[in-house]
């Protein structure tokens, strides 16, 4: 806490009390802007840490040491990749085939970023680690969310974005650890993956806004399964789906208007 503070100058009294009240509430805003942003990410908070639970419990069948569960989620932070990079260690895959699963697994993301280009934009340094933290339930958040009145949209989305990170790599050391130490059946817990992706489905077409990526989605998969096997139809799929938001990547943009005005 700040006390008031006064200093004897050539000019008399100099009261402090001025300079202190400029940074107050800039402090109280930060506080403020933590405690609303933790506030909204307390339902990811839920959900990583079983589902970054699950993953560390798989994790642990490598019989690797236990820090490179968190080294994993700090660096790669994907939970369907994570989760479906550990039979890939198991099977000792060439690099190129998992470079190829890789973005595969992970090409969504490139539709995520292109609906927030202009979000990010101006951002700085900010943007490269909101790029890189932007997970299917951050772009959930960050698309749904209203920027609270006065708040810096760069430390508030920047804010989010960190503590989900943190969520992740705190249930990845949990489930590692419990793995390690407790013997049970860890078979079919990677369907957990599944599980929360349906949830934030369920969770965003409940608004009309956000239904139009949904059904495009929708479609091109359907599409793709009539036209391809199940083990060759993800890749064209996703290819549509990217095609498609491309197409209508402005309609996109305006779907939340509150993340494209910069805040003074």
């Amino acid at each position: 806490m700040m006390f008031p503070l006064k200093k004897q100058g050539k000019c008399g009294i100099l009261n402090d009390t001025f300079f202190i009240s400029i940074r107050q509430p800039a402090d109280f805003m930060n506080k403020a802007l933590f405690r609303k942003a933790f506030i909204i990410s307390m339902p990811v908070l839920a959900g990583y840490l079983a589902l970054g639970s699950a993953f560390g419990v798989l994790f642990s069948q490598l019989h690797i040491s236990f820090f490179w569960a968190p080294f994993m989620s700090l660096t790669i932070y994907g939970g369907s990749m994570q989760i479906c990079g550990v039979p890939m260690l198991q099977e000792h895959l060439p690099l190129l085939e998992i470079l190829f699963l890789s973005i595969v697994i992970n090409i969504r993301h490139i539709v995520y970023g292109l609906s927030l280009i202009e979000a990010f934009r101006g951002g700085g340094w900010r943007t490269l680690y909101l790029i890189f933290s932007l997970t299917d339930e951050t772009y959930a958040l960050l698309t749904t969310l209203k920027l609270p009145e006065g708040a810096d949209r760069y430390k508030f989305m920047m804010t989010v974005s960190a503590l989900n990170h943190l969520y992740w790599i705190v249930g990845g050391m949990i489930g590692a650890a419990a793995g390690s130490l407790l013997n049970f059946n860890a078979k079919g817990i990677e369907f957990s993956m599944t599980a929360i992706f349906v949830a934030i489905l369920t969770d965003l077409v409940r608004e009309k806004k956000n239904r139009i990526p949904a059904v495009v989605g929708g479609a091109a998969t359907i599409l793709a399964r009539v036209l391809f096997s199940t083990k060759t139809m993800l890749p064209p799929a996703m290819l549509a789906v990217l095609v498609i938001l491309l197409v209508i990547r402005g309609k996109l943009s305006k779907m939340f208007p509150e993340f494209m005005e910069k805040t003074s």
